[in-house]
């Protein structure tokens, strides 16, 4: 073979050896990256079950806060039943108050008309 051939072969080996050592340079930092992102996925699905947590949490309270609002409205609805009923009775004791009250004056007025 001639020195030319030899040259070329030996120039092409060289472009062959750069071009894998680049490739697998380039390798090794891609397996790099997917180890970053696999440990940012992890980190992710961690970030994801805390806010699950968080969120039945907060469903829990939210089902708290329902009960309680619902015991306080059948409390009210309780004592505005009450209020209610008193003042029927105390409509109901002022009409009587008033009917004695006008009977009483006219029995006063029958008694001075007798008296004069």
């Amino acid at each position: 073979m001639s020195e030319e051939k030899l040259n070329q072969i030996e120039s092409m080996l060289s472009q062959l050896i750069t071009s894998v050592g680049t490739i697998m340079t380039n390798q090794t930092v891609i397996k790099e990256d997917i180890k970053v992102l696999k440990q940012d996925v992890n980190v992710l699905k961690q970030d994801v079950n805390v806010l699950k947590e968080d969120v039945s949490i907060l469903k829990q309270d939210v089902n708290v806060l329902k009960e309680d609002q619902k015991e306080m409205r059948n409390e009210n609805e309780v004592r505005h039943h009450e209020i209610m009923r008193r003042f029927g009775r105390i409509e109901a004791d002022q009409t009587y108050t008033w009917k004695k009250a006008v009977e009483n004056e006219r029995e006063i007025n029958m008694l001075k008309s007798k008296a004069n």
